[in-house]
């Protein structure tokens, strides 16, 4: 973390929960972020450039979508990109309706603008010229996201929705909607030729997820491996119910090949996929083909969170406690990331107690190497690249805003010195002399 600086804050209008961020990959290769609140606000906040061109400038603008009811509460978000050149953006919101005398009714609204000229689509990318006017409005409108916000499909659910996430299916090469739920399913919803989404059997074509879980999952996690032809599936639930599968998939045709489950104390907040390379520097990463293994984070809000190591081989017998990690109150939302440039990520876990722990892996074990206090709970973290320049941000979602913590330059710079060095020392003489010459 001393690498990095708190270089913005954006203050919300109102807070919104553990499912309330989701980013969306421009076509440049940035990516704009989406933010929703409980209060039925959605916001975008992206970078721009000032008018000379001389810096970046933090942009945040509500965009205003249909069909979400003044009693409604937006419970989570999630966006993915389709077509060729990744330039028609679907975004899903899962909403509770309350309603007088009755039981609350949800619903999951998915936005798109397919009918949209590539234009205007490629708009999403380029904002116009800012719009101080609007209500919490620093930057221009982007008239494709503007235009999807009024078009919407509506799919009444027989549940409270939790988690919102997609996953792709290979062999068709589409998303499907994948929705934890208070009924203890995860649920999958498919696009439909008449392009209706409408909720498909599980069992076809992610049979993981066909069975009753013990309590509501909280988060679910899907992770493809060996070129497509093997998936992982990890599931948490509120009760602490951990379910890991290994699905093998040959076409259209899916089983499951492997399954592990444990019983921990308390939610299980979030659970993430990551690979470790066997050597911890900077040659393993040219041809790292079948040299990763594979791991799992469970973020666990009472008992110390875990990583399982080599999952994908043993299953949930080789289970790593983080330490310390239940000593902050409860733990909302973990990843990984790459914090220190050095080619290993780190775990990184968000507590109720305002703590950021960082942990890093030290030959045979995780050891805690940074803590950094917010002053409110921490609710969501990713790490990937909003300002365009190609280095990631760390993005730190609380009750009261959004904190976006860049890289040092100098330091950016001496890891790509390092590694410019390194591979040139491990590349062979003969193919070095060729190349000088």
């Amino acid at each position: 973390m001393e690498h990095l600086v708190d270089a913005h804050y954006i203050a919300l209008p109102s807070q919104g929960n553990v499912y309330s961020l989701t980013p969306l990959l421009l076509p440049s290769g940035a990516h704009k972020i989406i933010l929703s609140t409980l209060r039925r606000r959605v916001l975008s906040f992206r970078y721009n450039f000032t008018n000379d061109s001389s810096r970046l400038k933090p942009l945040l603008r509500e965009v205003h979508f249909t069909c979400i009811p003044n009693t409604a509460e937006i419970v989570s978000i999630d966006a993915f990109s389709r077509g060729p050149s990744g330039e028609d953006y679907v975004i899903g919101i899962t909403l509770v309706k309350s309603t007088d005398g009755s039981l609350p009714e949800a619903y999951l609204n998915i936005y798109s603008d397919q009918d949209c000229e590539g234009d205007a689509l490629r708009n999403l990318d380029k904002p116009s010229a800012p719009d101080n006017t609007a209500p919490f409005t620093t930057g221009g409108s982007t008239p494709a996201l503007d235009n999807a916000a009024q078009n919407c499909r509506m799919v009444e659910l027989g549940f409270v929705p939790y988690q919102l996430g997609h996953a792709k299916l290979p062999h068709k090469n589409e998303n499907v909607w994948i929705l934890g739920g208070g009924d203890c399913r995860v649920h999958v919803l498919q696009e439909d030729a008449a392009q209706n989404y409408e909720e498909v059997t599980a069992e076809g074509i992610f049979p993981e997820l066909k069975d009753i879980l013990p309590s509501p999952p909280l988060w679910t996690n899907i992770y493809y491996r060996e070129q497509q032809k093997e998936r992982m599936c990890a599931i948490g639930c509120e009760c602490g119910y951990l379910r890991v599968t290994q699905t093998s998939i040959n076409g259209s045709e899916c089983h499951i090949s492997a399954s592990w489950e444990m019983q921990m104390q308390g939610p299980i907040s979030c659970v993430r996929f990551f690979t470790l390379p066997n050597e911890m520097n900077f040659q393993t990463l040219p041809d790292s083909k079948g040299q990763s293994s594979l791991n799992l984070l469970v973020a666990c809000a009472i008992q110390p969170s875990q990583v399982f190591m080599n999952v994908n081989l043993l299953g949930l017998t080789n289970g790593m406690e983080l330490p310390s990690s239940a000593s902050s109150d409860a733990v909302l939302c973990g990843m990984t990331a790459d914090l220190d440039l050095d080619g290993s990520v780190e775990v990184l876990l968000g507590t109720y107690g305002r703590q950021l722990l960082v942990y890093k892996w030290d030959s045979n074990a995780w050891d805690l190497r940074a803590t950094r206090t917010l002053c409110h709970p921490v609710h969501s973290l990713h790490y990937l690249d909003v300002t365009g320049d190609g280095v990631r941000e760390l993005l730190i979602l609380t009750p009261k805003g959004l904190h976006v913590f860049q890289h040092h330059l100098e330091h950016v710079e001496d890891r790509i010195e390092s590694f410019v060095k390194m591979m040139l020392n491990s590349a062979p003489e003969k193919k070095l002399s060729e190349s000088e010459g």
